[in-house]
């Protein structure tokens, strides 16, 4: 009788450590393996850089760019991108040019579809400038936003990275997590004719091309 129970118990621990093995298998994050280059550019073609509330929109016909993975078995990377043929232009850049300068990080968007994001920060406040019927424009350092990749659990050296908006203007990826921890996007945008912050978006579609092959494991 003693034997079954130490043998029931036994059963009981293998199976709470097989949910608890389980569950931080499910919850793992995802991340850049076996890309021998870190670099990758970026091409893509319309986008939109938008405020709620507002009808009038920026439009750009093109974005390029390029940026650095943070190393081999990491989720972190940072980019420039260029939106190119815009009616508006960064204070500093040439005509029609509006730059943007990124630091992020891949995470989950949902776990039960496989489905990665590529969070990202702005690291300087991007000043805007001949902007039709709305005036200057701030995109405030610290706006977020969240992009979903694919594909992933493919070693490949091609990715498609996508911005969307919903149909009320905002962004249409609501959060991501990463380590455990919900990361809500927030772009603000401060408009400078009156001193007013409000919430942005911005929506493109882009080709990451990497230097070398690797796979997002997510």
């Amino acid at each position: 009788m003693r034997m079954l129970k130490r043998l029931s118990a036994v059963v009981a621990i293998l199976a709470l450590l097989g949910v608890v093995m389980a569950a931080s298998a499910s919850a793992a994050d995802p991340l850049f393996l076996g890309f021998a280059s870190k670099t990758f550019t970026i091409s893509g073609g319309a986008g939109t850089l938008s405020t709620l509330g507002n009808p009038f929109s920026i439009t750009c016909t093109a974005v390029s760019g390029s940026g650095e993975i943070g190393g081999n078995e990491t989720e972190t990377f940072t980019a420039t991108f260029d939106f190119t043929g815009c009616n508006a232009n960064s204070l500093g850049d040439a005509a029609k040019t509006i730059l943007f300068k990124v630091k992020g990080l891949l995470c989950s968007i949902s776990e039960a579809k496989l489905e990665v994001g590529l969070y990202q920060e702005a690291i300087e406040v991007v000043h805007l400038e001949n902007v039709p019927l709305i005036g200057l424009l701030e995109f405030l350092k610290g706006s977020s936003q969240i992009a979903s990749i694919t594909p992933d659990g493919t070693k490949v050296s091609e990715f498609k990275a996508k911005l969307s908006t919903s149909g009320t203007g905002d962004q249409a990826i609501t959060s991501c997590v990463d380590l455990g921890t919900t990361l809500k996007p927030s772009i603000k945008v401060l408009l400078a004719h009156s001193g007013e912050e409000v919430d942005g978006a911005i929506a493109t579609e882009a080709k990451i091309t990497t230097a070398a092959a690797g796979t997002i494991d997510g």
